[in-house]
């Protein structure tokens, strides 16, 4: 709900992450379309950046550990409140969710 999000930003213990992601045939940056716009304090997960590079699929998930390593180096505490959105409007967020 935006409104319930509005109400809430830049409280403490509120993450919101920005996981947008594009298929390569899009032609699109999420990392500079993050760059040029985002929600007020929201972080970018890099879906690239979190997957498993030595997986034979492309995108596995990694391991627990490398992913609240890289989380937490994003500044995400296991007792946030976490909002995820993405670019597309219900591509990439619901993986993000998913993954934490």
């Amino acid at each position: 709900d935006a409104d319930w999000l509005q109400e809430r930003l830049g409280q403490p213990g509120l993450t919101i992450v920005d996981a947008s992601w594009y298929l390569p045939a899009q032609k699109r940056d999420a990392r500079a379309e993050y760059d040029a716009a985002h929600i007020p304090g929201a972080r970018f997960l890099d879906q690239d950046a979190v997957s498993d590079p030595d997986a034979a699929l492309p995108h596995t998930l990694a391991s627990p550990q490398h992913f609240a390593q890289y989380v937490g180096a994003m500044g995400v505490s296991a007792d946030d409140t976490i909002v995820v959105y993405d670019g597309p409007g219900f591509f990439s967020a619901p993986r993000a969710w998913w993954m934490f």
